[in-house]
């Protein structure tokens, strides 16, 4: 595995964290 697609997982990563939060914020403020 080299570097790049070391640095791109983790980029993915983050950003699948943050869709998830959003997601559940989204939800939140549609419940409340």
């Amino acid at each position: 595995m080299t570097l790049d697609k070391v640095k791109l997982l983790s980029r993915y990563i983050e950003a699948f964290k943050y869709i998830k939060y959003g997601f559940f914020i989204v939800l939140f403020i549609e419940v409340v």
